[in-house]
């Protein structure tokens, strides 16, 4: 099991640098959105961030739009 993070605060990033078993984060460096558009970057990168940070030994990614 992954435990992420959802976050638009870049401070949540230093939770990656910190030692144990901490929860990954998904970082969204999208500036201010509204709803929509923050659903809309959900439903096109949502899915695809969860794989990686599922599947890698990666604690971070980063949607940028």
């Amino acid at each position: 099991m992954v435990f992420v993070i959802t976050t638009k605060d870049y401070h949540f990033i230093e939770i990656t640098k910190l030692p144990g078993n901490l929860p990954k984060v998904l970082y969204l460096n999208v500036g201010n959105v509204t709803n929509r558009q923050l659903r809309e970057i959900f439903e096109n990168h949502f899915v695809e961030a969860i794989k990686i940070l599922s599947k890698t030994n990666q604690q971070l990614v980063e949607i940028t739009i």
